[in-house]
C-alpha cells in the first residue's frame, strides 16, 4: 500500500510540473488526467467547455499591475482571495495571481469575476479589486471523464502541488 501511495503522489508531482510548465512556458501539455481548455480573459469569454466540467485553473498576470499599500489594504478590505504580502511594488507579467480547482469550472468563473460572489473568490469585478480585471488571463485544466469518480482526490492534490509551486500572490496557502 505505501509504494501505491507513494506511485500516486509521484505521479500527481509530475502532473502538476507539467501544468506548470505548460502555463509558464507555454510548453505543449499532454496529460492522463485532463484536458487543457482555451485559455480566456473575461467572463464573457470564458469556453463553453467548461460547462460541466471538473478541474484546476490558473490566473495568470498579462499586463503589469501597480500596487502600493493603499491599493493592498483595499484590496484586502474584501473577504476572499487576499494578497499574501502589503509591500508588494506590482504584480508583473507572468505572476501566478491564483490557483483554484472546482466541480464546476464554468461557475466557478462566473464566482471569480463577479463583485459579490462566495468568501472564497477573487471578486474582481469588486471596486476595490477591478485593478486586475483586465490583467489576467485564465488558464483551465478540465479532468478527463475516465476519472471524474476520483475527482476530489485528483484536483485537490494536482490544485495543492499547482499552489506550492507556482506561490500565487492572492488567496490562502493550500495545505
Amino acid at each position: 500500500m505505501k509504494d501505491l501511495l507513494k506511485k500516486l503522489s509521484e505521479k500527481f508531482d509530475e502532473e502538476a510540473d507539467k501544468i506548470k510548465e505548460s502555463v509558464i512556458n507555454n510548453t505543449e501539455y499532454t496529460s492522463d488526467f485532463f484536458d487543457i481548455l482555451p485559455t480566456f480573459t473575461s467572463l464573457e469569454k470564458r469556453p463553453r467547455k467548461m460547462w460541466g466540467k471538473k478541474g484546476v485553473y490558473i490566473f495568470v498576470i498579462t499586463k503589469q499591475v501597480s500596487l502600493n499599500y493603499n491599493i493592498v489594504c483595499k484590496w484586502n478590505s474584501v473577504s476572499g482571495a487576499g494578497f499574501k504580502s502589503y509591500n508588494q511594488q506590482s504584480l508583473v507579467v507572468g505572476d501566478c495571481l491564483y490557483v483554484g480547482s472546482s466541480d464546476s469550472l464554468y461557475g466557478r468563473m462566473r464566482e471569480h469575476f463577479s463583485a459579490d460572489s462566495g468568501a472564497a473568490s477573487l471578486k474582481l469585478s469588486h471596486p476595490n479589486r477591478k485593478l486586475a480585471l483586465e490583467s489576467v488571463c485564465v488558464y483551465s485544466f478540465a479532468l478527463k471523464r475516465d476519472f471524474v469518480i476520483y475527482s476530489s482526490i485528483i484536483i485537490t492534490q494536482i490544485e495543492k502541488r499547482l499552489h506550492n509551486s507556482l506561490q500565487p500572490k492572492a488567496g490562502s496557502s493550500r495545505v
